[in-house]
């Protein structure tokens, strides 16, 4: 009886879970582990000195730590999930509010736990929480008809972006904005009240960049680079736009791409002009695509 019921509740779940997108998530959990070790193997080996499975190992390590995670959430009863939104944001607020006290700088960046087996950036967990207790402010009944919800909303985002920007981590900032500036634009808000909170963003970012240029000077730099390349140093962008061009469509093949070799950090930051360089643009744009389809669906 048991296992007929375990039997039905399988069948069920199985039934009720969009198979495009489930395919296209392992799609793109199997292409990151097999460009994973494509771009790392040589780095882990010649130059760290470790096995040149090191990063492979760790990335599949994640990978069915994701996978587990995954497939826990999604078979969590909908009521249940909303109970445990606002405990879950508050203990990966509490992470984020570590950081500045027992967080590991790397690279002048102080912006993660160090957990002894793995270290654990605190904004990856909260971020698709902020999402959903934005989504609750905004929908909660009491505050149905009044609009002083999106200005509740607008807190919570403060008190997060006060947290990344001691980090600093301008990028996640702008990230996390903008995906408040469209949870509440679909929530049906004027657009004159998302104008004079983007003002307010921009200008705080302003007064940021101007106030403190020993913290983030580099961003000041960044831009300057953006809008007239010859002010800054361009090396590592050029690097990689070179290293797409010389793939071309079809790639210079597998472990052929010389530009892992030329930048720091390029599994991370330059990984797509990598694949670009050895598999060509169009394993690219499949990726992009993907990613494209998940987001319409």
């Amino acid at each position: 009886m048991l296992e007929n019921s375990f039997k039905f509740r399988l069948l069920n779940y199985w039934r009720n879970i969009d198979k495009k997108i489930l395919l296209s998530f392992l799609l793109l959990f199997f292409l990151g582990l097999f460009f994973s070790f494509s771009s790392t193997s040589s780095l882990a080996g010649e130059r760290l000195n470790k096995d040149y499975y090191f990063f492979f190992s760790k990335h599949l390590s994640f990978t069915i730590l994701a996978l587990l995670i995954m497939a826990s959430i999604s078979a969590i009863d909908t009521l249940l999930l909303k109970k445990l939104v606002i405990p879950l944001f508050i203990l990966s607020f509490i992470f984020l509010a570590l950081v500045p006290i027992i967080g590991v700088e790397v690279k002048g960046a102080k912006r993660w736990l160090d957990l002894y087996f793995f270290r654990l950036q605190p904004i990856e967990i909260l971020k698709p929480f902020f999402i959903l207790m934005t989504v609750q402010i905004l929908t909660y009944e009491k505050l149905k008809n009044s609009q002083i919800k999106y200005f509740f909303s607008f807190l919570l985002l403060c008190s997060v972006i006060i947290l990344l920007v001691g980090q600093p981590d301008l990028g996640q900032s702008i990230l996390l904005t903008g995906s408040w500036i469209f949870t509440v634009f679909i929530s049906g808000v004027s657009i004159l009240y998302i104008v004079s909170f983007f003002s307010i963003f921009l200008i705080s970012l302003a007064c940021l960049l101007f106030l403190l240029p020993e913290k983030f000077g580099y961003i000041i730099n960044r831009l300057i680079t953006f809008f007239d390349p010859d002010q800054g140093d361009k090396f590592q962008s050029s690097a990689a736009l070179d290293a797409i061009k010389l793939g071309g469509l079809t790639g210079q093949g597998m472990g052929e791409g010389i530009l892992k070799e030329r930048v720091p950090e390029g599994h991370t930051d330059y990984v797509i002009a990598i694949i670009s360089e050895e598999y060509g643009s169009i394993i690219s744009v499949m990726i992009i695509s993907i990613f494209l389809y998940i987001s319409l669906e």
